[in-house]
């Protein structure tokens, strides 16, 4: 965790701030990756995978960074109270699975 909050991060912790509630939407002005162009820079890993929610469908392609993305408590507490569409938190996550033969490429710049 970070003591402080990311001013990088704060562009989109203000879009999901609009966005809590099932079909709600937020317009981010300009190039939206724009603001994690610092982290991408660092390298990052892919994979094909699947979804992290109910079904589980196949075919998301993962993109997970080399270097974590320094977030302060206050921020990460905004993505918990993402609501799904049953009125529940979204709760998008789950425990790591075995890779089953999937490929994990690497990138870096």
């Amino acid at each position: 965790m970070n003591p402080q909050m990311d001013p990088d991060l704060k562009t989109m912790v203000h879009g999901v701030t609009e966005v809590l509630q099932p079909h709600t939407t937020f317009n981010v002005s300009g190039n939206s990756l724009d603001i994690l162009k610092d982290f991408i820079g660092g390298g990052f890993y892919t994979y094909t995978g699947s979804l992290t929610t109910h079904n589980c469908e196949e075919g998301v392609l993962w993109m997970i960074l080399k270097k974590p993305i320094p977030i302060a408590k206050t921020q990460l507490i905004i993505f918990h109270d993402i609501i799904g569409e049953d009125g529940d938190e979204l709760q998008n996550w789950r425990k790591a699975k075995p890779l089953n033969g999937r490929q994990v490429f690497t990138s870096s710049f």
